[in-house]
């Protein structure tokens, strides 16, 4: 979950030096909480206000953390919110917990530039390991067993303790934290406080604690959190009415989707001010532990459902969850359009209509359904003028959706309305510009309408690029460059796409293609056998192919012609019976 602000610019400055400041970290079973103030200090140990946020949060497979550091805030041109980003973005997300403090204790690197006297530095690390609680220590002043030391080590060492009750653990400036101030948290830990709450009460315990660092501490910082089930999110505290950008606050390997996000759902320009994201692991004990923790919670049940059929394959098991799932909200959009689509997949149409209507019309604002519902009208349904008026109608609000925009675009191209396809194509591949399927679909629309060559051919040069064996984007490039006389390179292209299609449709178009560019009457029984099956390149024109063809010198112009109109569907096939050269053709 996301929330959003409009934007407004922010200036940011940050400083280097080796003043410490101070991270707190709540510790349960269940649940870690951890704050980190934005403050940074010049060379020389001034206070400098704002800043980098000195936190965030990590997710991979197996394992939760949040983050934060304490001290040197730059080295140079390097700075250590830009670093810690960064670096923990590169880890797979495979990888186990050891790699995230591999990379912390490679801040020895950069830290080994600062003078021994000002190179105090700590990161604080909270996780959960499977569903484990651990706390660590990667400091050259601090420790889980000891006290901090008031000279630095020469290098960073990692110290680790598994807390088993709640606990608090300050780090960089302990002693601005009261006793009672710890207890407090606690009691809200046993109390089963919210997390909104205990991350309002980690700010003012920060916010007080900076009235007595005042040059260490700022009043302002960010709070974050991990369950043991896999969610964590985090809040900015004391900038109300700034506009502060934390450019870090959201795990890097998250930036792509948001950006997307942004740009898709809010055109008109909005900030990130506070996000949540959830951990899932393909485990059965993952599953079991989210089960027990929320057994009325329908998503739990859609999760498990989505586990059992991508993961273990257990498609009764899978319908089984979707319906738990139901059963709890009947409303619930996932999982009415996870059970609707496994109908779908065993040719149960009517009841899989029925659930995605019913999706669909508990909630019409909801993009999900509607988006799941134009999918089945048009694919399932061949209804295309229902799913052009479904798109159309998502489109009233001054929003534009992009996978909305892709069924739209499919839909009127199936209607054979090329222009207007080409046109929302262009919109979506500006939404999309690394998306194969877009830039596809963007060139077919053009080629189907005798659009601009200069622009094509880079299209589908770039889907080649990113998907070599991608045959339709080869016939259609062969066919571009056939055209525009290139016809070594469009043979080539040909013969290679004719291996890659397994839709007979258009596999007989490009074995027609074949027959045209090279007259190779060879083909021709695979093209009649494929032809007295049914198999047609419905909608496509190949007028332009038999023309150049023509001019080349074909040696059976008025053959070539009816071939092309039989391919596409526009004349019957029993009109080449007409021809001593189809009569010939034995099919295959």
């Amino acid at each position: 979950m996301v929330t959003f602000v409009q934007p407004r610019q922010l200036v940011r400055r940050c400083f280097s030096g080796a003043a410490v400041s101070l991270n707190i970290t709540v510790l349960a079973p269940r649940i870690i909480y951890q704050s980190g103030d934005f403050r940074l200090a010049d060379r020389h140990g001034r206070p400098v206000e704002i800043q980098a946020q000195k936190q965030i949060l990590v997710s991979r497979f197996s394992w939760s953390a949040v983050v934060a550091f304490a001290g040197v805030g730059s080295v140079g041109q390097l700075m250590v919110a830009d670093w810690l980003a960064g670096r923990t973005h590169e880890i797979p997300q495979s990888a186990e917990f050891d790699a995230l403090i591999d990379v912390l204790l490679t801040a020895d690197d950069w830290l080994k530039r600062q003078r021994l006297q000002d190179r105090f530095h700590t990161f604080s690390v909270g996780a959960f390991v499977g569903h484990r609680p651990l706390f660590g220590v990667v400091s050259n002043f601090e420790s889980v067993h000891a006290r901090p030391s008031r000279v630095p080590r020469p290098k960073l060492h990692a110290s680790y303790r598994r807390p088993r009750h709640v606990s608090v653990v300050v780090t960089g400036r302990p002693s601005a934290v009261l006793r009672i101030e710890r207890q407090s948290l606690i009691g809200l830990i046993r109390a089963g406080a919210s997390s909104e709450v205990v991350m309002n009460a980690l700010a003012k315990i920060s916010a007080a604690a900076s009235t007595r660092e005042t040059a260490s501490i700022s009043p302002r910082c960010f709070t974050s959190f991990a369950r043991f089930t896999g969610e964590g999110g985090g809040m900015v505290h004391g900038l109300a009415g700034e506009a502060y950008v934390p450019s870090f606050m959201v795990p890097d390997q998250m930036k792509g989707a948001i950006d997307r996000l942004l740009k898709e759902q809010f055109p008109q320009g909005a900030q990130l001010r506070s996000f949540s994201s959830m951990r899932a692991e393909a485990t059965d004990s993952y599953h079991r532990i989210q089960l027990r923790e929320k057994p009325d919670d329908p998503s739990v049940h859609n999760n498990f459902g989505a586990y059992l059929a991508n993961v273990k394959k257990d498609k009764a098991g899978a319908e089984a969850a979707y319906v738990r799932a139901i059963e709890l909200d009947s409303d619930h959009p996932l999982a009415l359009g996870n059970l609707a689509n496994m109908l779908w997949d065993r040719g149960e149409i009517d009841r899989a209509e029925e659930l995605h209507q019913r999706a669909f019309g508990s909630n019409p604002e909801n993009v999900v359904a509607r988006i799941k519902l134009a999918r089945f009208l048009l694919r399932a349904r061949s209804d295309i003028p229902a799913a052009i008026q479904l798109c159309e109608q998502g489109f009233l609000s001054e929003n534009e959706n992009a996978e909305l925009l892709s069924i739209y675009c499919e839909a009127l191209v199936r209607d054979g309305q090329y222009v207007a396809a080409a046109e929302h194509y262009r919109r979506l591949y500006e939404l999309r510009p690394d998306s194969a399927e877009v830039a596809l679909g963007y060139a077919a629309s053009l080629q189907a309408m005798n659009g601009a060559p200069e622009i094509m051919e880079p299209l589908y040069r770039r889907v080649l690029e990113q998907e070599p064996e991608n045959g339709v984007a080869m016939l259609n490039l062969a066919q571009l460059r056939y055209l525009l006389g290139a016809v070594e390179e469009a043979i080539s292209l040909i013969r290679r796409s004719t291996a890659l299609l397994a839709d007979d449709g258009v596999k007989v178009e490009a074995l027609f293609c074949w027959y045209a560019f090279q007259r190779d009457s060879e083909v021709l029984p695979e093209i009649k056998s494929l032809l007295s099956t049914g198999a047609r390149s419905i909608g496509w024109d190949l007028a332009p192919i038999v023309e150049r063809s023509v001019t080349e010198g074909h040696p059976e112009p008025e053959f070539l012609r009816g071939f092309g109109e039989a391919v596409t569907g526009a004349s019957s096939l029993e009109r080449l019976d007409a021809f001593l050269l189809w009569r010939q053709v034995t099919a295959e």
